[in-house]
């Protein structure tokens, strides 16, 4: 969990959830952080390697890190059939599991 300080007191982000609110924030930023955000991409390899670069950027200011949140728990994987599949792991986990199935089963995933 990432947990403000200063101008950003009081919010507190999943960290499953720190890469979207990062892109949300980012939308409606400076043309700095556009920009930035942008350099990002560019230097990126690969999906995750962006959303890794994108959180620890945007949450090396004015946020604490809760590493806490990042623990083992049960996930449900959710494919467009409507299929589930259990899982026990950290999000990042789940996601890469559902990712891998997904390719075998050219369906869509939600994890939660």
């Amino acid at each position: 969990m990432y947990i403000g300080i200063g101008p950003e007191k009081g919010k507190r982000v999943y960290e499953r959830d720190a890469f979207g609110y990062a892109c949300d924030r980012v939308l409606i930023g400076s043309d700095e952080e556009q920009e930035t955000f942008m350099n990002l991409a560019r230097g990126s390899g690969s999906v995750q390697e962006f959303a890794s670069a994108v959180i620890e950027w945007y949450f090396s200011g004015n946020w604490l890190h809760d590493p806490s949140d990042n623990k083992k728990t049960s996930y449900i994987i959710r494919f467009q059939d409507n299929s589930l599949h259990g899982f026990y792991g950290t999000y990042f986990d789940a996601v890469e599991l559902a990712k891998e199935m997904s390719r075998k089963n050219g369906m869509g995933f939600v994890v939660n």
